[in-house]
């Protein structure tokens, strides 16, 4: 097996020197672009077997050797594979996938295999040759087979033949080698394996294999002495090309000879014409000359393959440069203008020398004294008879002075705009017709951009009277008319203007128009129609002032009576608990020392009573103690679950159901004092109790988010209701249509939410349900 390897590696090995090294530069052939992929994978396979030889040689060693092996069987097989796709695509067959996209994908699933076997040598080689020998290989046949075709059109058959041949080797080669494989416990490695072929043939598949890479190099190495042929073919055809160019040279200077002869005798005739024509370019020169000095425009031109330019004398003046002194040449127009301008004209000259445009623009050229003159360059191509750019000439005329007087009246005109633009006040101009023909910026807020056009009735509301008012100045008048006139504002609001008018004229003294400013004084005379009902309205304001203090008066004496009843109920609340105290121990001994049942009866009745007056004297101490809030962060859901359980324990006897929807409130926290919350909020439900007992009641409890920064509390029951006198004073204090109680738990309730800046409302009718809002924010707000 050694020798066998060794064999097999070193066919390969041949193979892919041969390809790489042989001369193929200038080939017309495509294969000779791509063979060199053939070659890499000729030499990397057979270092790859050769590896494989070692490790028969040095067993120890063999688990290195195949770490080292593996990606170079990897590479060698991708570059077969991608050899094959790009023959066939550089051949220009359609195929039906991408030559980029087909190797890495192949590899991505051998790489993806291969790392999740359970040993990735083992069977990252089994893989290599299912994934990448197999594809590589039927791809070359293909290649080869195809080019065969292409080189027997060209009547290259033994090229054809060993392409044919090495197809064919790939093919079986591609079967031995990327079918048959190590054993494995899937198919078909389970059954095309080394064992089976060897138990079937009785000979290793690699012998086989060494045998097809034998004949694959024998014929590829066949196939490359086509280069040769294709070298000297062309050898022999630029030869016969040199001989047939002698001849016609030959031919064309006998004939060139004759026809510079013909020349001769007619540039004869043609010199004197030409001092002819001298003469009167001479007189012509002189009057363009003359005529270039007085519009300040000199003229140039420039032969571009030799950088020959050429001046008149106009143009040395608007330089100021010595009229003696060869004009400066292309390469050194950098210094004859400012960076800016000349980037500029380098641009336009090279699209004019490329692509033959004409240019024009304004240029800064400085002199040699430093000063700087504006200029205008113009520039034109002429061209030869094929089309090439070979001469451009033009003019250059000196603005400066011309910049001068443009800067100036831009100074005057832009001066005149900040004036108008500064001045608050409408201005406008119309023509004889009355027809807006300019305004200024305030116009132009007032009236709107679309303005100018339109005649100025466009705007008037209602029937005037401004037209007849103005129309001496339309007759020629010089005198400044004032007028007020009701405009429609851009917007849509009616405004009154005031409007001084004058009128224009031209320089023979006929009307064009008229001049006006105008001034919107409809806050002026708003306010003169205020000021006249400035008594009505004080008089007004003072009673309403007056209803107001009276108002005010009677809410400090109602919350005076409020305060000196809440001490007056804090003071009967703490003298009364003491005596309830000691009935309440009273009652306890004499339950504890005469047990009976009629005593029990009787003395359950006592702590009953004692235990409804410790309730009044609790919400007498809390309406009397009631004070600023004391915020922390608290769940809404767990005070409400805890009223309400509290409720069902004291109400349990009563056959009332509770609904709740308290789920969007569930893990919300906002800032209030959690004992007022509790207190409010008990006090709510013990009245939705009491309206609701003695029948089967049903009480609603829901809570959800009004906004991003408020909760609703909504108590709903479905007792006897409230009428609507009793509606009014449900919040008053000590109001109460109960036989017993204080009337403090909703004043409680009430005063609890205004402390926590929310709102408290009721909603009832008499004979019907009662349904409790209790809106709150969720973070503390100072009052």
């Amino acid at each position: 097996m050694i020798i066998i390897f060794f064999i097999y590696g070193l066919a390969f090995f041949v193979l892919g020197l041969a390809v790489i090294l042989y001369p193929k530069k200038g080939s017309a052939f495509t294969l000779a672009n791509n063979f060199w992929r053939l070659g890499v994978f000729g030499l990397a396979h057979g270092i790859n077997e050769w590896l494989d030889m070692f490790c028969l040689i040095y067993p120890p060693y063999k688990d290195i050797l195949h770490i080292i092996s593996l990606p170079i069987l990897v590479f060698s097989f991708l570059c077969l594979v991608k050899f094959g796709l790009k023959q066939i695509i550089s051949t220009k067959q359609k195929f039906f996938v991408s030559n980029n996209v087909l190797p890495p994908f192949l590899l991505v699933i051998w790489a993806v295999l291969t790392l999740t076997s359970r040993d990735p040598f083992w069977y990252g080689e089994i893989w290599a040759r299912y994934l990448l020998a197999v594809p590589g290989a039927s791809l070359a046949a293909y290649a080869l087979i195809f080019e065969a075709a292409v080189f027997k059109k060209e009547n290259l058959f033994s090229v054809a033949r060993n392409l044919n041949i090495a197809a064919c080797a790939f093919l079986i080669y591609g079967c031995l080698g990327g079918l048959i494989v190590k054993e494995a416990e899937f198919f078909p490695a389970s059954i095309f394996n080394y064992k089976v072929f060897i138990d079937v043939f009785g000979i290793p598949p690699q012998v086989f294999r060494a045998f097809c890479a034998l004949v694959i190099a024998y014929a590829i190495v066949r196939v490359l002495k086509v280069f040769n042929w294709e070298a000297r073919n062309r050898i022999i055809a630029l030869l016969e090309r040199v001989k047939k160019y002698d001849s016609e040279l030959e031919l064309r200077i006998d004939e060139r000879t004759i026809h510079l002869v013909d020349m001769n005798e007619e540039l004869k005739r043609e010199v004197a014409q030409r001092k002819c024509i001298e003469e009167q370019l001479r007189e012509s020169t002189s009057v363009l000359i003359e005529a270039q000095r007085l519009s300040s425009i000199g003229s140039w031109s420039w032969i571009v393959a030799s950088d020959t330019v050429k001046w008149s004398v106009e143009l040395y003046a608007i330089s100021g440069r010595n009229p003696d002194l060869p004009p400066p040449a292309y390469a050194e127009h950098p210094s004859l203008y400012t960076a800016q301008s000349w980037e500029m004209l380098r641009q336009v000259v090279d699209r004019a020398v490329r692509f033959g445009e004409p240019y024009d623009l304004e240029l800064d050229m400085i002199r040699p004294d430093g000063t700087i003159r504006h200029t205008e360059a113009r520039g034109e191509v002429i061209k030869d008879q094929a089309g090439r750019v070979v001469r451009l000439h033009g003019t250059v005329q000196d603005i400066t002075e011309r910049k001068k007087t443009e800067a100036q009246i831009k100074f005057l005109n832009l001066r005149y705009q900040a004036i108008l633009s500064a001045v608050p006040d409408i201005i406008t101009e119309v023509d004889k017709n009355k027809v807006y023909t300019w305004v200024n910026k305030a116009g132009f807020e007032f009236f709107g951009e679309d303005v100018i056009g339109k005649e100025a009735a466009f705007y008037f509301v209602g029937e005037q009277e401004t037209y007849s008012k103005v129309e001496p100045l339309f007759k020629g008048s010089e005198d400044v008319i004032y007028v007020e006139s009701w405009q429609m504002r851009q917007d849509g609001e009616k405004c009154l203007l005031a409007w001084w008018c004058r009128v224009l004229k031209d320089s023979g003294g006929n009307v064009t128009g008229a001049l006006s400013t105008a001034r919107d004084i409809t806050v002026h005379k708003k306010v003169e129609d205020i000021l006249k009902g400035d008594k009505e309205t004080f008089e007004r304001m003072v009673k309403e002032s007056s209803q107001q203090l009276v108002e005010t008066e009677r809410e400090l004496d109602k919350t005076k009576r409020l305060a000196d009843m809440g001490m007056m109920a804090a003071s009967v609340a703490h003298e009364l608990r003491n005596p309830l105290a000691a009935i309440q121990i009273a009652a306890y001994n004499i339950k504890k020392k005469c047990a009976g049942q009629l005593i029990d009866k009787h003395i359950f009745n006592i702590e009953k009573k004692v235990s409804e007056s410790d309730q009044i004297i609790n919400n007498l101490l809390f309406y009397a103690r009631l004070k600023n809030a004391h915020y922390e962060k608290i769940s809404i859901y767990d005070i409400l679950e805890e009223c309400i359980s509290s409720a069902e324990n004291r109400f349990k006897e009563e056959k009332v159901s509770l609904v709740r929807n308290l789920s969007e409130v569930r893990g919300l926290l906002i800032e209030a004092d959690s004992l007022q919350m509790r207190e409010c909020f008990t006090n709510i439900l013990n009245n939705a109790f009491d309206a609701v007992s003695g029948k089967e009641g049903r009480i609603e409890i829901a809570a959800a988010r009004v906004d991003s920064s408020h909760i609703e509390i909504l108590i709903k029951d479905n007792g006897i209701g409230i009428g609507e006198e009793e509606l009014k004073k449900v919040f008053d204090p000590f109001f109460t249509t109960k036989s017993k109680g204080t009337g403090l738990g909703l004043t409680v309730c009430s005063q609890i939410i205004y402390l926590h800046n929310g709102a408290i409302d009721i909603q009832s009718k008499e004979g019907e349900a009662a349904c409790v809002t209790v809106v709150l924010p969720f973070k503390k707000k100072e009052r």
